[in-house]
């Protein structure tokens, strides 16, 4: 796509990129960040480690100065140092401090009054700067120095730590404690007070987290909490202090927030033993706290806590909490838990008390306040407790959460045997998840570890485990995690091209589309954790404006002069500055928002998901502890709603938990007047110049229908517990106004988005399931199933074992290509077109109707250089001439723009389309020099007229066809020159300016360029479309004038050079050497492909030439590059060097659920390799008299393809054609006609022709004679 326009260009374009798109790191410290002792300090301190681990993306500097302190009195101030001037002037993006250590020495303490100050404007040193960093502190490491007088870690801890937690906590800036990092590691230093090579690389491992950690930037909790509070602080955290039902609460919030919110909940003691605490706060999670102190988990504590959980989730923190429990504070959490199975992500207890029946038996000093919180009387009741979380095994057990025990083995207050031990056997007993850390050689205090990483490893891998999709938060992002587990995969689903796979998807680009034109979704197939992402074609950015530079006009002469005068940049520089629309480019398609949904399905068996392409059904199958569950999604053209269908093999076994998600612009809230619906809705928020927003409404609905069961709604999520089946109902719409409105001068379009889902949903459910289904079924097959292809034999009994992603696998390491992977990819090409174009909606675009972002690569715009007519290839030829509609709604919405344009730009008539549009008819040139092609329109021109020479429809023709052709042929005949004496083709019509996208070429001087005139490409796009309004003016009998003036502008039309020197077809006017031989676009051929000017009967010379042009181009490529390579071999009757090509395609740019990979995905490979496969098979593009074209056969047959059949190929002039062959020869033909005629039929070198007539079946030998009835 959009390439740098010369060689030069995008040198320095890539330069700037580099040194914009890296993030700078700057380490600011002393001895330890310089790398005092360690061997080629440069690498192997922190900072150049950490370099190591964040890669080429990031830029790491070491500003460490040995011996310096954070205080300017101190005895060697950091502030004094040059590299303190240097770091400044890095203007960092993130600033990690390391300072600190060297202010405990004993000649610094008499300043620890000025500490604070001192940190607080080091730290807004950095903070003021341009960049706005992110400044990061961290806590002085561990000194093992046992001289007082030096760096003493008792100073640290008693004075320095809380001076810098409470600069921190002030300014709101992340703290590090790097200080617990190495406090049990003395072997890992130098000496003393300085880390080693080893410990380096452990402190560069947690920088190296913190900088790539991934957080949820936009949730602040305090906004959100529904409780009046104090403010306060927690070892530099900000904190809120509350009552709830007179208990004494508090909530500690991240300075980043991780994904998913996930929080900790201390059940005891609060602030003992906090390490662990903090450094799950530096990684972004919540801590919380709710006094129940002397409650012992009994009923009224589960009560009050179940009142603070439901408070937190409210406020937006995940619905699963980690609990944290010392001691008795055991009891508190696994009591709750066991009450809130659900609701639990992971429990860490330490030295714990478990069982309060055997601890008071023991006589234990708490034996009174058990007996006073459960109201006990007397030993018997004692005896026959059974309140503990030892009686609540099966409880505990049935949330399937982790439990991690830390235990002192010489615990004097709580006997190891009786509690953790005991505790321990049942939990495994009963198919528990326990972990046991024994601490050989401790009492019941301390608890907690000095350095708590296998506590924090432990919640950390607790919160990814238990990240329930309802629940989740944070960036929306490609890749995607299913917390279930796949021990096996399911065998192959019934049909003939199934897309199917052993294992959910982890990113975008392994989930299955669905779609019906407007409507479109990518399934995951998820079981533990599902995603469906959704898109609404029309949900695009901007709104509708003039574009067009006036002062284009008045420069024009002057870039043509400069251009003939081969002052080709200075040329570029003028049309640069005067000639681009304004804006420079066009706003993104974007995506509608994302259904996210869990179940409580951790471990399914014979898991298998599926694509049909033959009933445009999604499918996900898999058994879990005995019973089969499926879940089918489908997009619906009948009832205009995605459906999606759960179904169980026993009764009351679908429970599912349900929310909707957008990245920007939207709010999720149970539906106003229906409890069994989520709604979520916005607005686009751009403004025009005057500060008027001018943004769409969007609005998606789904609703969920249970048979059994219950159903629940608690704010954004929507859950269903014990159904028999449930069915999903998911409406998508906006207030867009359609093509046909958009020069309509309103703010905003009328239409309330939300009122559309639910109607249309409402409308869905006036049938049955079944029966929405089966139209769904029969409406996507009366297209789909126009075409049959069958290549080769059956696969062996392997192959059919191999899903889809491990059949691109084995074509990768044996460079072969099964048939039936060949067959699937060209119906997946169709089966594409069918559901992102239909009659009515938008035209496909470069991702065809399927985008999760919302600023998709190259704004998933409609580029008209290649992309956007690529896409429509295989329309005609495949069968599917009604998706080819929308791409001619849309170039009729351009008309009107496009006729601006060219008045204002060159003062032409008719109208034009430079290298891109969208959804807002703009027309002008876009993104830089390369955008100045202004014979966008006239590709797009051939497209009705190629739906009229497929389906000899000569109403379509009249009405539509014929005034798009000859008003971007006015345009044309306006904007050819004749070039001048002393040029190339002196005394020829050419273009200028032209370009060739989106190549470079070298000029006599060395220089590199983009602009020329009369590039071989817009000659030959002219000529195409010169030529088809002369047929269409004959055929409609009118406009003998315009045909005449057609005539004579082609006779005088620059032709098609070839090159004296290679032998190639010339790219340009001049025989220029290009900056890139193996460039991606094949331009200059467009006369063999899509065009027809060239061929192998019709023109041998040019042919020639053009192959030794694709031989110099080479055979790698984009994806899309690929594939129209493999229709130019095609055209070229060299069947083994498309199939190569092919071959390449598929094992080098095709991902897992077989999109095209420019990379990133592009759609347009897809269609153009379904377009190129149909051409192995069957051509018509050779034009013949009387609007007549010659239909060949097997024209590019691989001999990789020896057998096969394909039904329902349409040829120009009407025909439908049915095709069998054996050992590379045909053997049989079948011709549909649809409107009677002549017919003339090439095998080879054989031609043959028949007169058939109207809606008659021609049926033939394979030596095209008369086969016998």
């Amino acid at each position: 796509m959009k390439q740098a326009t010369s060689l030069l260009t995008l040198f320095f374009l890539l330069i700037s990129f580099f040194a914009s798109a890296q993030v700078r790191v700057a380490c600011i410290g002393a001895s330890i960040t310089g790398g005092h002792g360690i061997t080629n300090p440069a690498e192997r301190a922190y900072p150049g480690q950490l370099q190591t681990l964040l890669g080429r993306r990031y830029q790491v500097s070491n500003f460490g100065i040995g011996g310096t302190t954070l205080l300017r009195k101190g005895d060697s101030p950091y502030w004094k140092t040059q590299a303190y001037q240097d770091a400044l002037k890095f203007n960092p993006d993130i600033v990690f401090i390391d300072l600190g250590g060297n202010d405990a020495k004993a000649i610094n303490r008499p300043h620890y009054g000025e500490f604070v100050d001192d940190c607080r404007e080091l730290v807004r040193s950095f903070s003021r700067l341009p960049s706005h960093p992110r400044v990061i502190l961290m806590l002085p490491f561990k000194s093992f120095e046992t001289d007082t007088s030096q760096i003493w870690d008792p100073i640290l801890v008693r004075e320095i730590i809380p001076r810098m937690q409470r600069v921190a906590w002030e300014e709101g800036i992340e703290v590090l404690d790097t200080h617990s990092l190495l406090v049990d590691r003395p072997d890992l230093y130098i000496d003393k007070i300085h880390p080693g090579e080893e410990a380096a690389g452990i402190i560069a491992k947690r920088l190296s987290q913190q900088v790539t950690q991934q957080f949820d930037t936009t949730y602040d909790l305090f906004e959100h909490l529904d409780q009046s509070f104090t403010p306060g602080s927690f070892y530099g955290y900000a904190a809120a202090d509350f009552s709830l039902n007179g208990r004494a609460c508090t909530v500690v919030k991240p300075k980043r927030v991780a994904d998913n919110r996930p929080w900790v909940w201390r059940a005891r003691f609060w602030g003992h033993e906090p390490q662990a605490d903090i450094a799950l706060l530096e990684r972004g999670f919540h801590i919380a706290y709710c006094d129940a102190a002397e409650l012992l988990g009994n009923e009224e504590t589960i009560s009050l806590w179940n009142t603070f959980h439901i408070l937190l989730y409210r406020a937006g923190l995940n619905r699963k909490a980690l609990l944290e429990g010392m001691s008795r504070g055991a009891v508190y959490a696994l009591n709750w838990a066991a009450a809130n199975p659900d609701k639990v992500a992971g429990v860490y207890i330490d030295n714990p008390l478990l069982d309060m029946r055997a601890y008071a038996q023991q006589g234990r000093p708490l034996s009174g306040d058990i007996r006073k919180a459960y109201g006990l009387d007397g030993s018997q009741a004692i005896e026959s407790f059974n309140g503990s979380p030892m009686d609540k095994i099966a409880d505990i057990v049935t949330g399937a959460y982790p439990i991690l025990v830390l235990c002192a083995d010489e615990d004097e207050a709580v006997d190891p045997e009786t509690q953790t031990l005991a505790f321990e056997k049942k939990i495994r007993s009963a198919g528990g998840d326990i972990t046991v850390l024994m601490k050989h050689g401790f009492k019941h205090h301390p608890h907690s570890f000095p350095n708590p990483a296998p506590i924090v490893d432990f919640m950390l891998n607790a919160a990814a485990k238990t990240s329930v999709a309802s629940s989740r938060t944070g960036e929306i992002r490609a890749d995607w995690m299913d917390r279930a587990r796949f021990s096996d995969g399911g065998e192959q689903p019934e049909g003939r091209n199934v897309l199917w796979y052993k294992q959910s998807a982890r990113v975008w680009e392994e989930a299955l589309p669905i779609g019906n034109g407007r409507l479109g979704a990518m399934v995951f197939g998820g079981v533990a954790d599902e995603r469906i992402q959704l898109n609404e074609s029309s949900l695009w950015d901007g709104y509708t404006l003039d574009p067009n530079n006036p002062e284009s006009l008045e420069t024009l002469p002057e870039v043509r002069r400069l251009l003939f005068e081969d002052k080709n940049n200075e040329a570029v520089k003028l049309a640069e500055q005067t000639m681009m629309g304004r804006p420079r480019g066009v706003k993104p398609y974007q995506s509608l928002g994302e259904l996210w949904f869990d179940t409580p399905h951790l471990n399914p068996d014979h898991y298998t998901r599926s694509l049909d392409l033959a009933t445009g059904i999604a499918s996900v199958r898999y058994q879990h502890e005995g019973t089969w569950y499926t879940r089918e999604s489908f997009a619906s053209t009948e009832d205009d709603v995605i459906i999606v269908r759960f179904t169980a093999d026993g009764a009351g076994k679908i429970s599912s938990s349900f929310t909707l998600r957008r990245q920007q612009d939207a709010e999720v809230m149970p539906h106003p007047t229906d409890k069994s619906s989520l709604i979520l809705k916005g607005r686009l928020p751009i403004k025009d110049a005057q500060g008027n927003t001018r943004g769409l409404r969007f609005a998606a609905q789904v609703k969920a229908v249970a048979v059994g069961g219950e159903l629940q709604l608690n704010n954004d999520v929507l859950s269903v517990a014990g159904a028999d089946t449930l069915t999903l109902y998911i409406a998508g719409a906006t207030n867009y106004p359609g093509l046909r409105y958009l020069d309509e001068k309103v703010l905003d379009f009328p239409g309330r988005p939300e009122d559309t889902c639910a109607t249309r949903i409402a409308r869905a459910m006036l049938r049955s399931y079944d029966v929405a289904k089966t139209a769904h079924v029969n409406e996507h097959q009366a297209y789909y199933n126009r075409v049959q292809l069958a290549l080769g034999t059956s696969q062996t009994a392997e192959a059919e074992q191999l899903a889809t992603d491990e059949l691109l696998e084995e074509a990768k390491k044996t460079g072969e290509l099964p048939p039936r992977l060949v067959e699937t990819f060209f119906q997946y090409g169709r089966y594409l077109l069918i559901s992102s174009s239909r009659p009515g909606t938008m035209p496909a675009n470069l991702q065809g109707l399927w985008a999760w972002q919302m600023n998709p690569p190259w704004n998933a715009d409609y580029h008209t250089n290649i992309n956007l007519q690529m896409n429509y290839w295989p329309a005609e030829i495949t069968n599917l001439s009604e998706m080819h509609l929308p791409l001619f709604d849309l170039t009729e919405a351009l008309v009107k723009p496009g006729g601006r344009t060219a008045r204002a730009l060159y003062g032409a008539d008719g109208w034009v389309v430079h290298h891109l549009t969208d959804a807002w008819g703009f027309t002008a040139p876009a993104d830089g020099p390369q955008g100045i092609w202004p014979v966008g329109a006239a590709w797009l021109a051939q497209h009705p007229w190629e739906h009229y020479c497929y389906t000899l429809d000569t109403a379509f023709l009249r009405q539509r066809a014929y005034p798009l052709m000859k008003g971007a042929a006015e345009f044309i005949l306006d904007f050819l020159v004749e070039a001048p004496a002393g040029t190339p083709v002196a005394g020829k019509l050419v273009t200028n300016p032209s370009y060739s996208p989106e190549n470079a070429f070298i000029l006599p001087n060395g220089e590199h360029s983009v602009f020329t005139y009369g590039a071989t490409m817009d000659l030959e796009i002219i000529h195409d479309l010169l030529t088809n309004c002369i047929a269409a003016t004959k055929i409609l009998s009118v406009d003998k004038g315009f045909r005449d003036t057609c005539l004579k502008t082609l006779s005088r039309l620059a032709p098609i050079r070839i090159s004296e020197t290679t032998g190639r077809v010339m790219e340009w006017v001049e025989d220029y050497k290009e900056v890139e031989p193996h460039h991606r676009h094949t331009s200059h051929l467009f006369a063999l492909h899509p065009g027809n000017q060239i061929s192998v009967t019709g023109t041998p010379e040019l042919a020639e030439a053009a192959k030794k042009t694709l031989i110099a181009r080479g055979d790698d490529g984009t994806g899309w590059g690929l594939a129209w390579k493999i229709n130019m071999w095609n055209r070229l009757h060299d069947g083994d060097h498309a199939y190569k090509l092919l071959g390449i395609l598929l094992r080098e740019k095709t991902l897992p659920n077989l999109f095209d990979n420019h990379p990133p995905f592009q759609i347009d490979g897809n269609f153009g390799a379904t377009a190129a496969i149909a051409e192995m098979l069957l051509q018509s593009h050779v034009p013949l008299k009387r609007n007549r074209f010659e239909v060949q056969l097997l024209p590019s047959l691989p001999s990789a393809l020896t057998t096969g059949t394909v039904k329902g190929l349409r040829a120009r002039g009407g025909f439908v054609i049915d095709l069998s062959w054996e050992d590379g020869k045909l053997t049989e033909v079948r011709v549909f006609s649809e409107k009677g005629g002549k017919l003339t039929l090439r095998i080879g070198d054989h031609t043959a022709s028949f007169n058939t007539k109207m809606g008659k079946t021609l049926q033939l030998t394979g030596a095209l004679k008369r086969a016998r009835m």
